[in-house]
């Protein structure tokens, strides 16, 4: 189930100040994620997982910006919520542990020079926050994890 909600606020007809306040929020719920690996076998339900890829059960991608005339700068935040190994699906007796959940914040600007030419920048995951670790071995990490997508 996916949710987006996008809202505008013009400062200058609220009489709060000038510019443009804009947010943005994609809400993304996985209620099942069903496999069958061989026909007559059992579906096994991989949501809120993370194997050969993430499944969380819930992810969001949350952006707010201000716009004065022709520049804008904003903070993204990405959220993905906690997931179990992918084993306690299919190895239930012996799963490796999951991963708690995660969030990421960016930064970006843009600067519309012109009607043709516009000069974008930003600082992807502005906290330097390291990988989450997969299977609960270090280096061992998921390199889905942190796109921008949601």
């Amino acid at each position: 189930m996916d949710l987006q909600l996008d809202w505008r606020l013009d400062l200058d007809a609220m009489d709060f100040g000038t510019g443009t306040v804009l947010i943005s929020s994609v809400l993304n719920y996985l209620e099942e994620f069903s496999v069958q690996t061989l026909q007559g076998q059992p579906f096994q339900d991989f949501a809120g997982t993370i194997g050969t890829t993430p499944l969380p059960t819930w992810k969001a991608l949350t952006a707010v910006s201000y716009r004065l005339g022709p520049v804008d700068v904003g903070v993204r935040w990405r959220h993905l919520g906690d997931m179990r190994d992918a084993t306690s699906v299919t190895r239930p007796a012996s799963p490796s542990p999951g991963v708690s959940a995660y969030d990421l914040f960016d930064l970006t600007g843009r600067w519309a020079v012109n009607d043709t030419v516009e000069l974008r920048g930003g600082i992807t995951n502005l906290a330097d926050k390291a990988p989450l670790i997969v299977r609960g071995l270090p280096g061992t990490t998921d390199p889905e994890i942190g796109r921008a997508h949601v």
